[in-house]
């Protein structure tokens, strides 16, 4: 399957590379082609004017070692939790005690 988009706004989110008014050509599921203007045989045309097309974006914030202190001081106000419990216990969080935060239960 091959997607032309076409007119969009790209935002390639490259240094040094400004947003343009452009085509996207997808090969399945990969980008195969960017530019300002792309003439292919497609099975699906897209037209995105006044829109804008950008890599998507990838929550990478996560909390996953905190399920090591799960229910650890849950009975005080949040700010009284955090700043006096949560943010001390975090300072003294070994690398090891990190990675068993983000593994367990969930490593094989």
């Amino acid at each position: 399957m091959r997607t032309l988009i076409k007119g969009a706004m790209i935002l390639t989110m490259e240094e040094g590379v400004p947003p343009f008014q452009g085509d996207l050509l997808i090969e399945g599921t990969q980008i195969a082609e960017v530019k300002e203007s792309i003439t292919a045989d497609v099975d699906d045309v897209i037209e995105a004017e006044g829109m804008v097309a950008m890599p998507g974006l990838v929550n990478a914030h996560q909390h996953s070692p905190m399920s090591l202190l799960r229910g650890f001081s849950d009975d005080l106000k949040l700010m009284d939790w955090l700043e006096q419990k949560m943010l001390p216990a975090e300072a003294n969080m070994t690398p090891e005690d990190i990675y068993w935060g983000l593994s367990f239960p969930w490593r094989k």
